[in-house]
């Protein structure tokens, strides 16, 4: 007999012995046939009554058969009813049965064939699957036969023992044959019970497994059906009555050939799964197959089928189908495909527009760096003053495209990082179209095209936008009109829509070159030109539709291509949201140009130039080119420069001057520097009670720099590079503002 190994069990009380079972278990596994072993016992003990009875006539012993036998018996029948099924009892059955085996042997006056009964008794007590229980009884026996022994050898006629003297021989060889039995039949009853309970493991395991088998086919993700070898379904789990849309009952006995068609590799033709199960292909059992399949309703949809032979000996053969729904696969499948290539278009696009970034920004520092050796070298000839002036203005001219491309790829940056704010704030619309018109007449007027604007409704006087934007949205849109245009002109129409939101149109009509139908659909993109050749015509980064678009969306409308003909010109529309209009004027025509000097809508005016005369300003900056520009500009204005190489010399210089009463009276401070920087050095001379200005230099012109700045400690924040006349303005306006206030606090204190 093989044993299984024992489960595995987190409770303490188990034994392997017991095959993983606890002793509850165990009691609960054999209570059925202690049950069978009390009644075979029942049984066993009415017979010993009916077997004392029969010898009570041989010698007379009717009251000792009587009295002995019932009370055995009365025994068995009491504890049986009030512990069934107990180790007490099944103690009690040996001892009830041996008390029949003492009785018989003193009826028959110790007739040795008398001893038969006691083999029997423990026979009977294999039943009871206990060879514990066997002992007692057992021990009865020996010690009445002990005290029998000694009682006729001490001249009582037991009428036990045939002899008139009991030796301890004959006692030992009694004793040891009675033992060597009870061993015997307490063995064969451990291997009854380990039997017991090592069948009811091995159902348990049977079970279990079909169990699990059968937890996994119904919860199985996948359909699994099972065939036989006609190709009819014997088996339909939940999974694949969710796949097909019907239910199991209906299903049974179906072909799934109504449900599945099997296609071949080159997927011009398809078979019936019976069929193909018949054919040699059926080689490729066990590999995943894709197939047609249909629902119940009849619509398609692509599966992935993986057909197993199921061999058991002397079943018929079956098969089991496990199916699966490959459609979101299949869709996934084709939007990577799709992704794939549109990153491959849009890398392609980057490469394209990093290339043209190199050329715009390459073009205007060749004339920089150029035109700067010119300048140079004191052995050219003919570079009188007039030529130097025009050297100057062109690195000039040359240095602001570049920091207008600097300043779109740098809004683009904070657009995609969705870190573009937008103000909302009360402004003119037509002082805004005026200030566009008025910068973009220069460029007008050196290509010869006129440039207008057409109003062709009344506008309103006031609305609610961000009027930084909204001019930068304007002069891209002009700027591009006015570039690809040769002959004619750029007209910027505007009309006012009232619908349930109001919003303003800002229609910019040119008669260039217009646009093919391939160049509007990815003019939008980013990094998208419509001319991305390298021998294009027309230069640019290609960033300004792209941005104009974002910034129209971010004030509640958008910038669309309304027209455009190759050849014959293009109507770009700007849209944005008003705000509310209710109580607002509205004007027909537009008034005369105004300029609300905001920056890059017009020149700074000319500052004086002592404006600083004897002030005395601290400059920390690490670079030695704008040191040298820096402290050029603020000495020719008239002050007193002291120039320091980081923060932490920047902090120590501020203090010393301060201790010995030569304060300097402001301090331009860079914000990334060696050592200690900017931020570092403001924080530390606020926490010293520095009570002097400290403006910001810094090359950092994202969102949030300049609250940064600010937070820091310092008053103001200039960003680099610098506008010398702005710069000077800025220091000149502290300065005034600081000396108001001590002249305020000292009247103040005087009167």
């Amino acid at each position: 007999m093989i044993l299984p190994p024992s489960v595995p069990s987190t409770d303490t009380e188990r034994t392997d012995i017991d095959y993983g079972f606890s002793p509850a278990e165990v009691a609960s596994i054999l209570s059925d046939q202690y049950a069978r072993g009390e009644h075979l016992v029942r049984v066993a003990l009415l017979l010993h009554f009916l077997v004392g009875l029969g010898l009570a006539p041989f010698y007379g012993t009717w009251l000792m058969a009587v009295v002995v036998g019932a009370s055995a018996v009365a025994m068995f029948f009491l504890s049986s009813w009030q512990f069934p099924r107990t180790f007490f009892t099944r103690c009690m059955i040996g001892v009830c049965l041996q008390i029949f085996v003492a009785l018989h042997i003193y009826q028959m006056h110790g007739l040795p064939e008398m001893h038969f009964f006691f083999f029997t008794a423990f026979a009977v007590m294999i039943a009871c699957c206990d060879w514990k229980a066997m002992w007692p009884g057992t021990l009865l026996i020996i010690g009445q036969h002990i005290v029998f022994a000694l009682l006729t050898n001490s001249g009582v006629n037991m009428l036990f023992f045939p002899e008139t003297f009991v030796t301890v021989t004959k006692l030992g060889f009694h004793f040891g044959i009675a033992c060597i039995h009870v061993g015997i039949c307490g063995f064969w009853a451990h291997l009854y019970r380990s039997q017991i309970l090592h069948d009811r493991r091995a159902a348990e395991i049977i079970r279990e497994g079909e169990l699990r088998k059968e937890a996994v086919i119904q919860t199985a993700l996948d359909g699994v059906v099972t065939l036989d070898a006609a190709g009819c379904i014997v088996e339909f789990n939940p999974s694949a009555e969710r796949i097909f849309g019907c239910r199991r009952e209906v299903m049974l006995g179906q072909s799934l050939d109504i449900m599945i068609v099997h296609s071949n590799n080159d997927g011009r033709t398809a078979e019936p799964l019976a069929d193909y199960l018949a054919s040699d292909q059926s080689r490729s059992l066990g590999e995943r197959l894709e197939a047609k399949a249909f629902r119940i309703d009849g619509t398609e949809f692509p599966a992935e089928v993986s057909l197993a032979p199921i061999c058991l000996p002397g079943k018929p053969l079956l098969f089991t189908a496990f199916i699966c729904d490959i459609s979101n696969r299949k869709a996934t499948e084709v939007e990577l495909q799709t992704a794939r290539e549109s990153a491959e278009a849009a890398n392609q696009s980057k490469s394209e527009f990093l290339a043209n970034m190199s050329h715009e920004i390459r073009t205007p520092m060749t004339a920089i760096l150029g035109f700067a050796d010119l300048l140079l070298d004191e052995t050219s000839d003919g570079w009188e003053t007039p030529c130097r002036i025009d050297a100057v203005q062109t690195i000039q001219r040359n240095g602001e495209h570049l920091l207008r491309i600097i300043n779109d790829i740098l809004d683009l940056s904070r657009i995609e990082a969705g870190k573009f704010t937008i103000e909302s704030q009360a402004c003119s619309p037509l002082m805004i179209v005026d200030d566009v018109l008025s910068l973009m007449r220069v460029r007008s007027r050196a290509k010869a095209i006129a440039l207008e604007v057409v109003y062709e409704t009344p506008v309103p006087t006031v609305i609610q936008s961000d009027p930084t934007r909204l001019r930068q949205v304007l002069m891209n849109l002009t700027a591009n009109a006015i570039k690809f245009t040769e002959v004619g002109g750029v007209q910027l129409r505007v009309r006012l829509v009232n619908s349930s939101t109001p919003k303003l149109e800002f229609d910019v009509v040119d008669t260039g070159i217009g646009m093919t139908d391939d160049q509007q659909d990815r003019l939008f993109q980013p990094f998208m030109q419509g001319d991305t050749t390298t021998t294009r015509h027309f230069g640019g980064s290609g960033l300004g539709l792209m941005i104009s678009r974002r910034l129209a969306e971010m004030l509640g409308g958008d910038v669309q291509i309304i027209d455009s003909t190759s050849g014959a010109g293009s109507r770009v529309r700007a849209t944005i949201a008003t705000g509310c209009l209710k109580g607002v004027e509205l004007f027909d025509t537009a008034p005369q140009s105004h300029s609300d000097n905001e920056e890059g809508s017009a020149p700074l005016a000319q500052c004086n130039p002592r404006a600083l005369d004897q002030c005395r300003i601290l400059l920390a900056e690490d670079g030695p080119d704008n040191q040298r520009l820096i402290s050029f500009v603020l000495k020719k204005a008239g002050a007193d420069v002291t120039i320091v190489e980081n923060g932490r010399q920047a902090v120590m210089a501020a203090l010393e001057a301060d201790q010995i009463q030569r304060p300097f009276q402001m301090i331009l401070m860079d914000m990334q520097m060696p050592v200690m920087d900017g931020y570092g050095a403001v924080v530390e001379l606020r926490a010293n009670n520095y009570p002097h200005p400290i403006i910001a230099l810094t090359a950092h012109s994202m969102n949030g720099d300049r609250e940064k700045c600010l937070a820091a400690g310092c008053d103001d924040f200039e960003t680099k590079p610098i506008n010398h006349n702005r710069l000077i303005q800025l220091i000149a306006a502290h300065l005034n503002a600081r000396l108001n206030t001590v002249t305020t606090t000292a009247e103040l204190v005087a009167g």
